[in-house]
């Protein structure tokens, strides 16, 4: 039933007929998608939320240290690049560095001072999703609710404060001083940790201590960001990455969507990612974009970090990229493994191997038992018995590292 011009040539006959096909196994995914019940389960945390006395005790712990701290706005920082406001998200890439003329140059592998500076969006947005995750964690387990007052207050603050909030867009995000307005596609990676902050937000709802109002004003702000992000250059430029930009793109839309209920995004962009896997990812797991970079070992594993949020997004919903396998090796477990064989070969291990074992324990303890290709795990031990020096900047979500502690994995952690 095609038009003549589609029917006339090999190419465009066999493309309509596999975006026929693509878009019929998107619908069928969406059919099996309950809008309300993937807007308020939780898909980052989910089945991770199993206290152990040991791991109870440090969130609470780390909970209650919270309880007196001021709150924080993206409006607190002290100076305002041209051509933004206060009320503006604005970082600069974290490898831009200023050179004595006053230019500036990119140095693949160098972190710059500037991109960790603490008076930065980038440090205030993390330090307050990695806050409100502790706190709205501690009201999941112990019910008291000044814990969920707390976090629920510093939401409020940064989304929906009428002087205080964030307004919803990326659009300065990892941004040259001076070229304000000039979007960047990389930009998306700011914002990897919106997944978890979502599942926070979730707790929190669930002790009702959001109003009506509330609520809406903050899907508002999410479909709001999304929108802004996909209307403009730089979110389809993210999109068509070939390395985790386009992976963690692909985690931050699909994380939005199952919060405001967006059942076709989210099937569309969980279900086309296998696909991204595969392009990534060689038989047996190397993943040679990653490879080319100054630091081979930590993009490797960082990639991975946002596949296994994927992975654990799509399963929270019934879509199970963990079974992506196929007989040429290539899916999250082979990936992970070949990290894990090779790391001492890549040439940033050296400069942190305590880190880099950590980072892969931590990814080991993600793969559940039943993913497919498990079994090139099994013969893997853990490299570290304690996550202490994980960071977010590594892509782990806040608090992983310590639910991660119950494991049997790390049963000699103290």
């Amino acid at each position: 039933g095609a038009e003549d011009s589609v029917e006339t040539g090999n190419a465009s006959r066999w493309s309509a007929r596999m975006q026929g096909i693509t878009q019929h196994c998107d619908k069928l995914d969406q059919s099996l998608l309950n809008p309300a019940a993937l807007a308020q389960s939780l898909n980052c945390y989910q089945d991770k939320l199993i206290f152990s006395k040991l791991t109870q005790s440090a969130i609470v712990t780390g909970a209650t240290a919270l309880l007196g701290l001021p709150q924080l706005s993206i409006a607190q920082k002290q100076m305002v690049e041209p051509g933004t406001s206060k009320n503006d998200y604005f970082s600069v890439p974290p490898h831009l560095h200023a050179k004595p003329d006053g230019k500036f140059v990119h140095i693949d592998g160098v972190r710059s001072a500037a991109a960790d500076n603490p008076d930065s969006d980038r440090s205030r947005f993390m330090i307050f999703v990695q806050r409100t995750v502790i706190l709205a964690t501690a009201y999941k387990t112990t019910g008291e609710l000044r814990y969920a007052q707390k976090a629920a207050e510093a939401v409020r603050l940064w989304f929906l404060d009428k002087d205080q909030h964030m307004r919803p867009h990326a659009r300065f995000a990892q941004m040259q001083p001076g070229q304000a307005g000039a979007a960047n596609f990389t930009a998306i990676v700011e914002f990897r940790h919106i997944w978890p902050l979502l599942d926070a937000i979730r707790m929190l709802a669930s002790a009702h201590i959001f109003s009506t109002n509330d609520l809406a004003g903050l899907q508002k702000w999410f479909a709001t960001f999304r929108a802004d992000w996909m209307a403009g250059k730089a979110g389809p430029a993210a999109a068509a990455a070939k390395n985790n930009i386009a992976t963690y793109h692909d985690l931050v839309i699909a994380a939005i969507a199952a919060f405001i209920g967006d059942t076709a995004t989210f099937a569309n962009v969980i279900g086309q990612a296998p696909a991204r896997l595969h392009a990534q990812v060689e038989p047996y797991g190397a993943q040679p974009v990653e490879l080319m970079r100054k630091r081979p070992l930590h993009y490797s594993l960082f990639n991975l970090q946002a596949w296994v949020g994927l992975a654990t997004l799509g399963r929270s919903a019934g879509i199970d990229l963990w079974q992506a396998t196929g007989s040429d090796h290539r899916s999250i477990p082979w990936a992970i493994r070949f990290a894990y064989l090779n790391r001492q070969l890549l040439a940033d291990y050296e400069q942190a191997s305590a880190r880099f074992d950590q980072r892969l324990s931590l990814l080991l303890w993600s793969v559940p038992a039943n993913a497919g290709d498990y079994h090139v795990l099994s013969d893997l031990p853990p490299l570290a018995e304690k996550f202490g020096r994980i960071n977010l900047d590594d892509g782990v979500p806040p608090l992983l590292p310590v639910l991660a502690v119950k494991s049997a994995l790390l049963s000699k952690a103290g």
